[in-house]
């Protein structure tokens, strides 16, 4: 018995970036300006007797990340909501989160009223992503964009795994700043290596994915 272990059917999907330079424009940026798109959470921290001092401690981490991949130069950067609005908005968050950049720093939390599809797209024009949570991940894999994720759920740390990048992701119960700051810089000296090992993995694991939903359907049609 042949087993494989699969991944995400959203590596197969191609959705086209959006134009860049339109994009960066109409925030006053240059097409070559530093791009950075991040997925952070407001994580409950169940059982820590100080989830407020650890989501902090998060959130400081994070804007650090930024700074570090800003890198010294002209940045916007891009907070991306959850698209759960029925049940959950993480928007206020955001906004909040957004105040705690340098002023130098541009920056904008997208409407949530963005589709997947259109969140992909700029995720797929990015220079980084700091994905906090799963699809996030999957869009910055699935367009080889170089990312640091900060996992709360194993899929997440699974798909950077399959995709040969585990040196790219940590678990949000290791969050420091100090981390945090530590891995964006390892994640930033070895930036070029990473995207040619996501332009690997981006080709593999589509393939990957492929197999499994022709495997899935025959399963179907002999049901």
């Amino acid at each position: 018995m042949n087993v494989e272990v699969s991944v995400d059917s959203a590596l197969q999907v191609t959705v086209a970036p959006m134009d860049r330079q339109n994009y960066m424009a109409s925030n006053q940026m240059r097409a070559e300006d530093q791009l950075i798109v991040v997925s952070a959470i407001h994580w409950p921290y169940l059982n820590d007797p100080s989830p407020q001092l650890r989501q902090k401690e998060y959130d400081t981490a994070v804007i650090e990340a930024v700074k570090i991949f800003a890198d010294g130069q002209p940045t916007h950067v891009v907070f991306v909501p959850q698209l759960y609005r029925s049940v959950h908005r993480d928007t206020p968050y955001l906004e909040t989160l957004a105040q705690q950049l340098p002023a130098g720093i541009s920056c904008e939390v997208l409407s949530d009223s963005k589709s997947s599809n259109e969140q992909c797209s700029l995720f797929a024009i990015a220079n980084w992503v700091i994905a906090g949570r799963y699809h996030p991940a999957v869009f910055a894999v699935s367009s080889a964009v170089p990312v640091l994720c900060i996992a709360y759920e194993h899929k997440a740390t699974g798909v950077l795994q399959a995709a040969g990048v585990s040196d790219a992701v940590m678990s949000i119960d290791e969050v420091t700043v100090e981390a945090v700051q530590a891995k964006a810089r390892e994640l930033l000296a070895g930036k070029a290596d990473l995207t040619a090992r996501l332009h690997v993995a981006q080709v593999a694991l589509r393939e990957v994915s492929a197999r499994t939903s022709v495997a899935v359907a025959d399963v179907v049609r002999r049901s």
